[in-house]
């Protein structure tokens, strides 16, 4: 299955991490590359579960996005960012 999905990548101490806030997934490694890889695979994996469960709608739309005729669409950036405060945590992000 394929899902196109925003988000960001940043540096915290040695740790690069790689986050999609629309579905609050993180991937993380000692480099960049490595971020990104661990981020497909813990997105692949959740997207396996849910899929396996029959969650997946519904766990979608607990995220705050919206499906119509088959296809997911993320909440809006700046909503996920002003209602999580997550700017507050991450820091040097932009």
């Amino acid at each position: 299955m394929n899902i196109k999905v925003s988000g960001f990548i940043f540096k915290e101490g040695k740790s690069w991490i790689a986050y999609c806030p629309s579905l609050d997934l993180s991937g993380y490694d000692i480099t960049e590359d490595g971020a990104k890889k661990d981020f497909d695979w813990i997105l692949q994996d959740w997207l396996k579960m849910q899929t396996c469960n029959k969650t997946l709608d519904e766990d979608l739309k607990k995220h705050g996005g919206t499906i119509d005729q088959s296809k997911w669409s993320e909440p809006d950036f700046k909503e996920l960012l002003e209602k999580d405060k997550l700017m507050d945590y991450i820091p040097n992000s932009y």
